[in-house]
């Protein structure tokens, strides 16, 4: 079983084939430059990973909308790179049924203005986790800035402003409102769920290992049973041989007596 994750890179974006060992099968992808020539005209030119130019996506930034103002032939460059890489990933980068409708110009308008709104969403979903990250923790010192309530007034005040502050911090960290905390629970208990199944894995591999060194140990003990057994019956062979021989020495040794009479 593959896995595709994908790389965001200067260039565009790509997509790496990996096996279930996290080995590279495939690297594909679309990546995009930009030239600027001696009239000082900004070119947009896409290429496969090989080099190849992606002739409708070059055609379309250059010709059909080469005297477009610089922010819409630069968002349909990011749309376009983002949209051939796609292609290759769905094996979909020469298909005959789709090259009409990515010579449309109709179709790759609409791509720019998908691209522009995704862009904006992940602009605004940056926004928000910065805001997240602001607000994610409180303390004291935060408090009285957000506050304009002094530091040196609320170390006065320790019964009071002090205790008050801590009492509240505890009471929102402990409501979690952006789930933050359990977030962190997650993510730790994820970081030792990870670790149980390195381990399990390494387990299976040192028990496929351990099991192809029993395989191999079974097969040469076979292997000695069997020489052992050769052994044997060559030994009898030569206890059988020897006692022929015993036999035919006594007899020709018999044969030479001399009676004295």
């Amino acid at each position: 079983m593959s896995i595709i994750r994908d790389k965001q890179t200067s260039l565009g974006t790509l997509y790496e084939r990996c096996d279930s060992n996290n080995k590279l099968i495939q690297k594909f992808g679309a990546i995009g430059f930009k030239r600027a020539s001696e009239s000082k005209r900004t070119y947009f030119i896409i290429t496969d990973l090989n080099g190849s130019l992606v002739d409708a996506a070059n055609i379309y930034l250059n010709k059909k909308i080469g005297h477009s103002k610089y922010r819409k032939r630069e968002t349909a460059f990011s749309a376009l790179k983002v949209f051939f890489s796609f292609l290759q990933l769905l094996h979909l980068n020469h298909p005959r049924e789709l090259t009409n409708d990515i010579s449309s110009i109709k179709v790759q308008e609409q791509l720019v203005q998908i691209e522009r709104f995704l862009q904006k969403f992940c602009t605004k979903q940056k926004q928000l986790n910065e805001q997240i990250k602001q607000h994610s923790k409180l303390s004291i010192s935060s408090v009285s800035s957000g506050s304009n309530v002094p530091r040196s007034q609320i170390n006065l005040n320790i019964s009071t402003l002090k205790q008050y502050i801590e009492r509240r911090i505890d009471e929102i960290e402990k409501a979690d409102i952006l789930k933050i905390n359990k977030t962190e629970k997650l993510r730790s208990e994820k970081k030792e769920l990870d670790k149980y199944v390195d381990g399990l894995r390494q387990q299976i591999v040192d028990n496929f290992e351990l099991k192809l060194y029993i395989n191999k140990l079974e097969t040469e003990n076979r292997r000695l049973i069997l020489q052992i057994e050769d052994r044997q019956r060559d030994i009898q062979k030569l206890e059988i041989e020897n006692n022929k021989l015993r036999k035919e020495v006594s007899k020709q040794n018999n044969q030479k007596i001399v009676p004295f009479n």
